[in-house]
């Protein structure tokens, strides 16, 4: 398994906030999870950083909705896609990245 810089982005803006995270998480079904929260409460959420090959212009391709279900579905995941054009929209800026981030979390915290 690889890290993309996506990805690494994604980690580097969590370690900064202080979030408690894994990376490369393999599940029981055997899909990878790019980055796994460990929440407070005791809970998971899991977070794929999507380059372009997980998408059809806009929409993901049928293998990422495919994954998701299932990690949903059968193994009662969390997840969250951050898809690679809204991290490109707030590149270069940490505190942005930030902010996205803790939105994230903060929706999953519901």
């Amino acid at each position: 398994l690889s890290t993309s810089s996506l990805q690494l982005q994604v980690e580097s803006a969590l370690l900064s906030m202080g979030v408690s995270f894994r990376s490369e998480v393999i599940t029981e079904i055997g899909y990878s999870i790019d980055i796994v929260v460990d929440k407070e409460d005791g809970g998971t959420v899991g977070i794929e950083v999507d380059g372009p090959c997980h998408f059809i212009g806009r929409y993901p391709n049928g293998n990422s909705l495919l994954k998701h279900r299932q990690l949903r579905n059968l193994e009662g995941w969390r997840l969250y896609s951050v898809p690679w054009w809204e991290l490109r929209e707030i590149k270069g800026s940490a505190e942005r990245r930030r902010a996205y981030l803790s939105r994230i979390l903060e929706h999953a915290a519901r």
